[in-house]
């Protein structure tokens, strides 16, 4: 029996957004069961991160942009991008604030950075959406006085708007999100700032990835120079000090030899080319591909008369984002282990070194969980509360003065509003294992961010913001 009618629309958008929520948790707890039985080990969820991002998101990606988008789609949807861009300027303020006010390590803010301008624009929203359209009537296009909507024609639109705005997340989460996770460094260091473990004047480059073979083998010379030079003085050492600042201080001398504009221009576009080439990655190139497509109706027309090539795209593309929930429960699993090894390790050299360094250790693992949490805090508050607070003023003004006819339609209301306040995407904890810092805690900021984004904030975020989106249909009238 169908209780959903009887419910009232209060109750019926907590229903569904509760069900979605339950559908995450149920694949995320099977990948946490598999872990712990010792199926999803570290090699196990490395070989399908590698799987998801070199074949199934992909696949995801090109047959939602290549077999659905049309030209024609792309001009009636131009507003999509324009509200992208100032979806992730406002997000990225948010977490620029959110990360000052509480404080949050400077080496952490990259984390709050990434999950602010990265909303799931995809499986919640689609999830919460297909629902909605059967169950809230109030989500009817109304156009000439005359309600002819359909619950299929709904979904549709909204598969449209959604798909746009994903395609372009994907892009900023493989590129711009996946360069700030490089960037997050561990917690441990931070803890003895008044003493730093590297006292010497060189940098550690030996092991600095930033730097190339050639710089790297010229600097590690230069230190083992210093390093085993003798501590007394010596001619020896004092010509050797002479020569190495000689070195330092007189520029490489090469051999002159005439250029012209046209190599300077060639290596400066070798440049960006291989600078493009790094940039790109398999997800970011099935985007491209699949926009070339669209552009070119005769090809994508070609291409989708391939009945057998869509079939089979369609089906690699849904295991996609189930692969990375099942993932991401195992994440869970590994970081509770992680934090018993450390619990473990700091119990042996306390008893090893005596109650003074138990004290210590004891102090500087309670600073380390408190200085998670507030990442964790920043990143989930950031993303889902000051983003939101920030931009609906901004959405209801364009709202209620533009004429656009997208504009008017309630479902891209309601999904432009989803969007805003959803919670970070599934695809930062992909991302994170793949290209983030082995030795910092970003495993366990972002499990501790999805599950206090989407256990604590969704539910009550996504009732407020459909309200809010059916409010602003209602007001639509009063605005000719």
């Amino acid at each position: 029996m169908n209780l959903l009618p009887e419910l009232g629309p209060i109750g019926r958008l907590v229903i569904v957004t509760i069900s979605c929520i339950l559908q995450i948790v149920a694949v995320s707890g099977m990948g946490y069961i598999m872990a712990q039985v010792g199926v999803l080990d570290r090699r196990m969820q490395s070989k399908l991160n590698k799987l998801n991002v070199s074949v199934l998101t992909p696949a995801l990606l090109f047959g939602k942009i290549a077999f659905y988008l049309t030209p024609q789609r792309l001009k009636e949807l131009a507003i999509v991008p324009v509200g992208f861009l100032c979806v992730s300027v406002i997000s990225a303020l948010a977490a620029a604030v959110t990360s000052r006010l509480l404080h949050v390590l400077p080496g952490q803010r990259n984390f709050v950075m990434a999950c602010s301008i990265t909303p799931n624009s995809n499986t919640l929203p689609v999830a919460l959406i297909s629902s909605l359209v059967y169950s809230v009537p109030e989500l009817h296009w109304v156009e000439n006085g005359q309600d002819s909507d359909q619950p299929e024609h709904m979904f549709g639109r909204a598969l449209t708007y959604l798909v746009m705005f994903s395609t372009l997340g994907t892009v900023q989460r493989w590129s711009i999100a996946a360069k700030l996770l490089e960037g997050v460094k561990g917690i441990s260091n931070a803890y003895y700032i008044s003493d730093p473990p590297n006292r010497s004047g060189f940098r550690d480059d030996v092991t600095d990835p930033l730097i190339d073979d050639h710089h790297r083998s010229k600097y590690a010379d230069r230190n083992s120079i210093l390093i085993h030079a003798p501590t007394t003085s010596s001619p020896l050492r004092s010509e050797l000090l002479a020569e190495e600042a000689e070195e330092m201080d007189t520029p490489p001398v090469h051999d002159p030899q005439p250029r012209g504009m046209a190599y300077s221009v060639g290596k400066y576009a070798n440049k960006l080319w291989h600078a493009f080439l790094d940039f790109m990655t398999v997800p970011l190139w099935a985007a491209l591909l699949s926009f070339v497509i669209v552009l070119l109706p005769s090809l994508q027309n070609f291409v989708k008369s391939m009945d057998p090539f869509v079939d089979a795209i369609e089906q690699l593309g849904q295991c996609s984002v189930p692969m990375s929930i099942l993932v991401l429960g195992s994440y869970f699993h590994d970081s509770e282990e992680a934090e018993s090894n450390a619990t473990n390790d700091r119990s042996m050299m306390s008893a090893e070194d005596g109650l003074h360094d138990e004290q210590e250790h004891a102090a500087k693992a309670e600073w380390e969980k408190r200085m998670t949490r507030r990442t964790i805090i920043a990143a989930s508050t950031s993303r889902m509360i000051v983003t939101p607070l920030l931009m609906l003023p901004l959405v209801a003004y364009v709202f209620l003065t533009n004429d656009t006819k997208v504009v008017g339609d309630p479902v891209f209301i309601a999904c432009a509003c989803l969007v805003i306040g959803s919670p970070p995407a599934l695809t930062l904890a992909q991302i994170s294992r793949q290209r983030g810092d082995p030795s910092s805690n970003l495993e366990a900021l972002i499990s501790g961010t999805i599950f206090v984004s989407y256990l604590f904030l969704t539910g009550p975020v996504t009732v407020l913001l459909v309200f809010f989106a059916l409010y602003i249909d209602k007001m639509q009238a009063l605005f000719p």
